[in-house]
């Protein structure tokens, strides 16, 4: 009933092979750079260690290091 303006189960599972066949070479790319931009946002959150190899947390936990 794609005509009538009604899509039934047919008629999205068509849409959805027809998707996928579109954007297919595209998915794994897209998924690899979100990946990536979630690594190095986690990687900012993360507090950065000096030359010591000595957070900043680490540092108020021992002032002699």
């Amino acid at each position: 009933m794609l005509a009538f303006g009604f899509i039934g189960g047919y008629e999205m599972i068509l849409l959805l092979v027809i998707a996928v066949l579109l954007f297919s070479p595209r998915i794994p790319a897209a998924v690899r750079s979100l990946a990536q931009g979630l690594v190095e946002f986690k990687r900012a959150l993360l507090p950065a260690a000096d030359d010591n190899g000595v957070t900043p947390a680490d540092s108020d936990r021992n002032p002699h290091a």
